[in-house]
C-alpha cells in the first residue's frame, strides 16, 4: 500500500497574525496562524522541550451563549471520543481568560487537499485510491460509532507525503445516539424488507412483467398502505403508537387472508393494475422508509440542523432542507471530494488550474439565496448557479423513485418545477479513470440517501480490491454517547468546567 506525494509540499499562504491573540501557555511557542473558522481557529506552533511542531486549536469567548458552548463541547469531547490513526488526534488541552478560552493540542499535517489540489501537484491512480480509502476507513470507524460528521470537504481532510490522512475539523459532527433515539441504519432496513429491497431497475422491468392478480390480501395491502400514508402526515411524536397499531393491523390482515391468497386463481393483470402495484410498491418504500426513520430518529425533527456544511459539498437531502438525515449525508461529500481527486490525474485534467467542485452552485434557496436571481422556480427566486440545479446538470433530474426519501409537499414542488437535465456519462467527464473509480462514484452520488452507498460497502468496492487492508478497518463495538448531550441547555455554562475534566480523563 505504499505510496508517497512529493516530499515538498506547497505551504500554505496565511495572512500575518497577531502574536497577542494567542495565550499560548509557556510550553509552546507561536510560528503562525493557519486558518480561522466561524466556532474556532487554529495555528502551527512548537513545543519548546521536543522541537516538535503542533496544530493548536483556540476555541475564543466559549461562554457567549448556551449554543456556542454547548458546541465547543460537543467538539472536545468528540475528538477526545474517537481513537483512529486516520483522525486528528488531540495531545492535550488547557484553557485562558478564566476558561473563557480553550485551546486543544493536536496533530499537525503536511496541507490539506484543498490546498493541495490548488497547487502543481498530480497524482496517479493509486495515490488517489489509498487517499480514498482512508477517507472512508475513517468515517466507516466514525458512522459505526454513530457520528455524523457533517462538513467532509477538501479543507478538513489532512494529508501528508505518505498519503496518510486525518480527518479534522468536528465543529458541526454530532452523535445520533444523543438524539434521544437508537441509531437507524436505512441499508439494513432496505435489506430486512423485500420490497423495500427492489432496485430502480427492477421497477421498471415490473410493469411488464406478467403478475398475478390483486388478491384479497393484496386488497387490503393496499388499504393499509392508504392508512400508512396519513399516518405519515401526523405529528412526529404519535409516531411510535401509530407504527406500532399499523404493525399488529398489518400482521393480523395477512394471516387472516392467507388461505384466501393461496387459493386465489391466477391470471394476466391489465395495465392499469400494472400501474396500481407500482405506485403501491414505490409508496410503500417511500412511506415504510420515513416512518421508520422518523419512529427510530425523531429527535432529528427537533435537534439536527438544515444549515448545515460547505455548499458545493451539500447532499441532496441537506439542500431540499429535510429534516431527517443522517450518516449519507458523509456519504455525498465524499463522492464531491472523490471527482476532485480524479482531476488531480494529468490525464484527466492536464492544467491544475482548471481543476474546481463537481457542483460549484453560487447560492442555494433559502439558506444562502441569491443576490440577483434570474428565474423563479415553484415561487421561489434562483439562479443559473443554484446549487441543486448545478446537482441534477451532473446526476440528472431525479425520478419518482429518486425523489421518494423527500418528506415535504413544498421540497417535492421545487424539485419538480426544474426543466428536465440528462445525467452525464462520469466516464466522460473523467475518461482517464477507471471503471470501477467511476462505478463507485456513481454509487457515492446517488440522490436517495437510503440507496447511496455506505462507507461500509465502499471498503469492499471492488476498486480497492488491491489495496484493502482490513486490519485498519476499526469500528466501535456500539454506538457512542456524549456526556455533554446528557447535560440540559440552560445550565451547559455553569457546568462546562467540570464537563472539560471529565472529558480529558
Amino acid at each position: 500500500m505504499e505510496s508517497t506525494l512529493p516530499q515538498k509540499l506547497k505551504p500554505p499562504k496565511v495572512s500575518p497574525s497577531k502574536v497577542n491573540v494567542w495565550n499560548l501557555i509557556q510550553k509552546y511557542s507561536f510560528v503562525k496562524e493557519l486558518g480561522v473558522g466561524t466556532y474556532g481557529s487554529v495555528c502551527e506552533a512548537v513545543e519548546m522541550v521536543t522541537g516538535k511542531t503542533v496544530a493548536i486549536k483556540k476555541f475564543s469567548d466559549i461562554y457567549k451563549d448556551n449554543v456556542m458552548c454547548k458546541r465547543v463541547l460537543r467538539e472536545i469531547e468528540i475528538l477526545y471520543s474517537v481513537d483512529h490513526p486516520f483522525i486528528v488526534r488531540p495531545f492535550e488541552m488547557f484553557t485562558q481568560k478564566n476558561g473563557s478560552e480553550v485551546y486543544v493540542v493536536m496533530e499537525l499535517a503536511q496541507t490539506d487537499l484543498r490546498r493541495l489540489s490548488k497547487a502543481p501537484i498530480y497524482l496517479d491512480e493509486k495515490q488517489i485510491q489509498l487517499l480514498l480509502y482512508r477517507l472512508l476507513v475513517a468515517l466507516n470507524y466514525l458512522h459505526s460509532g454513530g457520528i455524523v460528521h457533517r462538513d467532509i470537504k477538501p479543507g478538513n481532510i489532512l494529508v501528508n507525503s505518505d498519503c496518510t490522512v486525518k480527518l479534522c475539523d468536528f465543529s458541526i459532527s454530532r452523535c445520533i445516539t444523543d438524539l434521544n433515539s437508537s441509531h437507524f441504519d436505512p441499508d439494513q432496513a432496505i435489506r430486512k424488507d423485500p420490497l423495500l429491497s427492489v432496485s430502480a431497475s427492477s421497477f421498471g422491468s415490473l410493469a411488464s412483467a406478467s403478475l398475478h392478480s390483486l388478491s384479497a390480501a393484496s386488497l387490503e395491502e393496499m388499504l393499509l398502505a392508504e392508512e400508512e400514508n396519513e399516518m405519515a402526515e401526523g405529528s412526529v411524536g404519535d409516531h411510535k403508537l401509530h407504527a406500532y397499531n399499523f404493525e399488529l393491523k398489518r400482521g393480523h390482515s395477512i394471516n387472516k387472508n392467507k388461505k384466501a391468497t393461496e387459493k386465489s386463481e391466477e391470471k394476466i393483470m391489465t395495465t392499469e393494475e400494472k400501474e396500481k402495484v407500482l405506485e403501491l410498491k414505490r409508496r410503500r418504500q417511500r412511506e415504510t422508509l420515513l416512518t421508520k426513520c422518523k419512529e427510530t430518529i425523531n429527535g432529528f425533527e427537533r435537534e439536527l440542523t438544515g444549515h448545515i456544511g460547505t455548499r458545493w459539498y451539500r447532499s441532496p437531502e441537506i439542500v431540499l432542507l429535510e429534516k431527517i438525515y443522517s450518516t449519507e449525508v458523509d456519504m455525498w461529500a465524499v463522492g464531491c471530494v472523490f471527482a476532485e481527486l480524479l482531476q488531480m490525474m494529468i490525464e484527466n485534467e492536464s492544467n491544475y488550474r482548471n481543476r474546481h467542485a463537481l457542483f460549484p452552485g453560487s447560492s442555494c434557496f433559502p439558506l444562502s439565496p441569491s443576490n440577483h436571481p434570474t428565474s423563479r422556480i415553484a415561487g421561489l427566486p434562483v439562479s443559473p448557479r443554484d446549487q441543486f440545479k448545478t446537482i441534477i446538470n451532473v446526476v440528472g433530474s431525479p425520478s419518482e423513485f429518486d425523489m421518494s426519501f423527500i418528506n415535504d409537499k413544498k421540497a417535492e414542488e421545487y424539485v419538480r418545477s426544474f426543466s428536465p437535465c440528462r445525467k452525464e456519462k462520469l466516464g466522460e467527464l473523467f475518461k482517464s479513470a477507471e471503471p470501477e473509480a467511476i462505478d463507485l462514484l456513481d454509487k457515492l452520488l446517488t440522490f436517495n440517501p437510503y440507496y447511496r452507498i455506505t462507507a461500509k460497502e465502499a471498503l469492499r468496492h471492488k476498486y480497492f480490491v488491491d489495496i484493502r487492508d482490513k486490519s485498519i478497518e476499526k469500528e466501535f463495538k456500539s454506538p457512542i454517547s456524549l456526556l455533554v448531550e446528557k447535560q440540559p441547555n440552560d445550565t451547559i455554562m455553569e457546568k462546562a468546567a467540570d464537563i472539560l475534566l471529565k472529558i480529558v480523563k
